[in-house]
């Protein structure tokens, strides 16, 4: 598996620019939003929606990295030679996952560090803080191997990332709050990662331990259940 890792590596620093877009597009948007969300809610909630929407969303469109790099394989013809080794089906998902997760956490570190340095942003609770980035940055890495377990082309990944992101983001309340949405996405919200992400990382910035190892519980609860799902598919 630490062959896998190493050999993902050189492929993101060869062409890093997918990866800093990452992490340095929600700093653009969280700057251009914040005004806007500030003026219909001043108190400190506002603030942190406005740093926690850009998080969201690009931590989803983050399913692509992970997506391609498994689709990589299949298009290169070279997962049934990884079949033909001694690795497991889990350790070749963790394997090309785990330098997509190192960049996702780093676009936590960066996004919330501006937050907390720029906007003045106090998490109550920054160990639990700490705990819900990596289990919402370990979520979407799950998703995004599910999601190259169902897709055979790059475009198809690209449209399904960005039509998932844009939904799992504003069934969150993270673009509106959930009181102005209508019924109907209410009801469905809870279905979505981004709903659960967003509320764990509102508690940890609250200090609530509760709520927030209840999200982070949901969120580990899908990871594994995609996890699993890739695993099955790839290996077949």
């Amino acid at each position: 598996m630490n062959a896998l890792v190493l050999h993902n590596a050189r492929l993101i620093l060869r062409e890093p620019g997918p990866a800093i877009s990452r992490i340095l597009s929600p700093l653009a948007l969280m700057v251009l939003i914040r005004p806007l969300i500030r003026a219909s809610d001043p108190g400190p909630g506002g603030t942190v929606r406005a740093v926690l929407l850009p998080l969201v969303l690009f931590s989803m469109l983050g399913l692509s990295v992970v997506a391609n790099a498994l689709l990589g394989e299949r298009i290169w013809h070279t997962l049934d030679r990884l079949r033909a080794t001694p690795l497991r089906a889990t350790s070749l998902v963790l394997g090309k996952c785990a330098i997509p997760l190192a960049i996702l956490l780093l676009q936590q570190v960066v996004v919330l560090g501006v937050g907390i340095a720029a906007f003045g942003l106090r998490p109550q609770h920054a160990l639990l803080l700490a705990a819900v980035g990596l289990g919402w940055a370990v979520t979407v890495l799950s998703l995004g191997a599910a999601l190259a377990a169902v897709t055979t082309t790059p475009s198809a990944v690209s449209a399904i990332t960005d039509i998932t992101s844009l939904i799992s983001t504003a069934l969150s309340g993270a673009l509106l709050p959930l009181a102005d949405l209508p019924g109907w996405a209410r009801l469905i919200a809870p279905i979505s990662p981004g709903y659960w992400a967003l509320r764990s990382f509102e508690a940890a910035f609250s200090g609530s331990v509760a709520p927030a190892l209840q999200g982070c519980a949901v969120l580990l609860a899908m990871a594994a259940a995609a996890t699993a799902f890739a695993a099955r598919r790839l290996w077949r």
